[in-house]
């Protein structure tokens, strides 16, 4: 599934567009937290190493910092795009199902005039009925 969350932020998509996105997400979200870990744990490392006296690149801590960084405002910005996809879904889930409901109050508003219709057809039948009866 292609990442495309930002494009349905921005516009008014169907349920299953929204839904999309939102397991893509997901999916992303546990592959940011596999980076996070693994850049926490290469940052201690490198950190506990200098605590004990080891020689360590200066410039490897900065990039192991800005590594981990980097993994924590991805996981942020996967986390508030999974929550406002889920809000946006539950309003497209809301307006499908106002719409269904109209259309249904409107099928059944045209159902109960057929009904009407036929009733009174019915009723002329059964009165050519008794008088046909009685004629006979």
């Amino acid at each position: 599934m292609k990442l495309n969350f930002l494009n349905v932020l921005s516009k008014k998509s169907s349920p299953d567009e929204i839904a999309e996105q939102i397991v893509a997400l997901e999916i992303k979200k546990e592959q940011c937290e596999k980076i996070r870990d693994e850049a926490k744990n290469t940052c201690k490392e490198l950190r506990g190493k200098m605590m004990c006296g080891e020689k360590v690149n200066p410039e490897a801590v900065k990039q192991a910092d800005k590594a981990y960084e980097e993994a924590i405002l991805d996981l942020e910005i996967v986390a508030e795009s999974i929550d406002e996809l889920n809000k946006n879904l539950y309003v497209a889930l809301e307006a499908h199902r106002e719409e269904e409901s109209k259309r249904i109050n409107d099928d059944r508003r045209r159902w109960e005039g057929e009904r009407e219709k036929l009733m009174r057809e019915i009723s002329k039948i059964k009165g050519r009925l008794v008088g046909l009866m009685t004629g006979i």
